[in-house]
């Protein structure tokens, strides 16, 4: 887990990185508490920018929970181009090995974390540079436990 006093620098660091798509899948379980597979798997078609959710598929749970968005987690997703059906590709199609970016963050930040850590985030309220409060996920409401 990233802790509270290391959440600025490791924010800074994410939204600083060259591959957006990248930045974005990252910042995205922190915000929700999906799985990095689940957030990896994310399809347009399960985000609703007008109720403010996403549904999530293929839990390990095997359920499919509707999951409240954040204006901030909104408009990042909605900024995004969209290059086919998953939220997070690049031109060269879905993003794959992360483990440049996991270690540029660590480097800008300091911050030492795996990918499974961000959804152990997901019950601390998150206030990005930007100021306003983001939406959390309580941690009863995380999917499927730790």
């Amino acid at each position: 887990m990233i802790q509270p006093h290391q959440l600025a620098a490791w924010w800074d660091a994410v939204t600083r990185l060259r591959n957006t798509a990248h930045g974005d899948y990252f910042l995205t379980p922190m915000l929700t508490g999906l799985r990095k597979e689940e957030a990896r798997t994310l399809r347009w078609a399960d985000v609703d920018f007008k109720a403010a959710t996403l549904i999530v598929h293929n839990t390990k749970n095997h359920s499919s929970p509707t999951l409240p968005i954040g204006p901030y987690l909104a408009a990042l997703l909605n900024a995004r181009e969209r290059l086919g059906d998953l939220v997070f590709t690049s031109t060269h199609g879905q993003i794959g090995n992360l483990r440049y970016s996991l270690e540029g963050i660590a480097k800008a930040s300091g911050v030492k974390f795996m990918a499974h850590d961000l959804r152990r985030n997901s019950g601390t309220p998150i206030i990005p540079p930007t100021g306003e409060q983001c939406v959390y996920i309580p941690e009863n409401r995380v999917i499927g436990g730790a």
